[in-house]
C-alpha cells in the first residue's frame, strides 16, 4: 500500500469521528442549556418572589398584559403568600391603564381584581384600598352610583378602625350624596369627615369645600355657602380645596 493510499483512508477515517464528536458535543450543550432552563423554571419559589419580580420586570418594560398575566399566575399559584394581595392589586393598576389608553371594558376587569382583593385578604394593608378603588371606579368610569356607594359602606363598615380608609369613604358617601342631589345626605358625611378625622387634612379641606359646594347648588343658600367656602380657604390654606373656594367666593361677589 502506498503512502498516499494510507494517508487517504486515515482522513476518510478520522472525518466521520470528527463529525460524530461534534454531533455529540453540540447535544450534550443542548442538554445542559435544558437541563439549566428546567432548574429555572422548577426553582423553589414558595412566596412567589421570582414570579413578582419577572411581573415587574414586564411593567417596567412597558408589557401590561404579560405583567399583569405574571401578577394574576403569582395569585393563583401562591395563594398564601404576602405577596399574593399585592400582585393583585398590581394586576388591577394594570387593568386600570389599560382601560384608560382606550379599552374600556378593562374596567369590568380591574373591578374584579380588586373586588378578590378585598374578599379574599381582608387582613392585609391592600383590601381596603380596593374597595375605595371600586368605588371610585364605579363611580367616575362606570357612571354605577348604587355600586359605588356599597364599595364604600363595605370600606367605611370594614375599616372603621383605618382611619385614612374610614376618612376616604365618608368624604367619598358625601361626593355620591351630592351627584345624586342628596343635600342632606352629602351635608351630613363632609360634617362626618371635619368632625371624626381632623388629622387628614387634605380630606376634611375637601369636605369643607363640598359644604359650600352643596350650600350653594343645592341648598341654593349663598351665606352658608360664603361661610363654608371662608372657613376652607382659612382653615386649609395651602390645599387645592382653599384656591377652588376663592375662585368660588370670587364668583359669587
Amino acid at each position: 500500500m502506498t503512502p498516499n493510499a494510507t494517508l487517504s483512508r486515515d482522513s476518510r477515517t478520522r472525518g466521520p469521528r470528527r463529525s460524530t464528536s461534534r454531533r455529540i458535543a453540540l447535544a450534550s450543550a443542548s442538554a445542559i442549556v435544558l437541563l439549566v432552563a428546567l432548574r429555572l423554571m422548577l426553582a423553589p419559589d414558595p412566596r412567589g418572589e421570582l414570579l413578582f419580580a419577572r411581573a415587574e420586570r414586564l411593567e417596567a418594560a412597558g408589557l401590561a398584559r404579560p405583567a399583569l398575566r405574571q401578577f394574576h399566575l403569582l395569585a393563583q399559584t401562591h395563594p398564601q403568600s404576602s405577596r399574593a394581595p399585592e400582585a393583585l392589586s398590581r394586576e388591577a393598576a394594570l387593568w386600570l391603564g389599560i382601560a384608560r389608553d382606550g379599552e374600556t371594558t378593562a374596567f369590568v376587569e380591574a373591578v374584579k381584581a380588586y373586588r378578590t382583593v378585598a374578599k379574599t385578604y381582608p387582613g392585609t394593608q391592600f383590601a381596603g384600598q380596593a374597595l375605595l378603588q371600586i368605588g371610585k371606579v364605579s363611580l367616575d368610569d362606570l357612571g354605577d352610583t348604587d355600586a359605588a356607594r356599597a364599595a364604600y359602606d363595605e370600606a367605611l363598615r370594614g375599616y372603621v378602625n383605618n382611619r385614612a380608609v374610614a376618612a376616604e369613604a365618608t368624604l367619598a358617601l358625601g361626593l355620591v350624596a351630592q351627584r345624586d342631589h342628596d343635600g342632606k345626605t352629602a351635608q351630613t358625611r363632609f360634617q362626618q369627615v371635619l368632625t371624626k378625622y381632623k388629622p387628614e387634612s387634605e380630606r376634611c379641606a375637601q369636605a369643607q369645600f363640598g359644604l359650600g359646594s352643596i350650600y350653594e347648588t343645592l341648598f341654593r343658600n349663598r351665606d352658608w355657602a360664603r361661610n363654608a367656602y371662608e372657613t376652607a380657604l382659612r382653615s386649609y390654606p395651602k390645599t387645592v380645596w382653599a384656591g377652588k373656594a376663592k375662585e368660588r367666593l370670587s364668583m359669587m361677589l
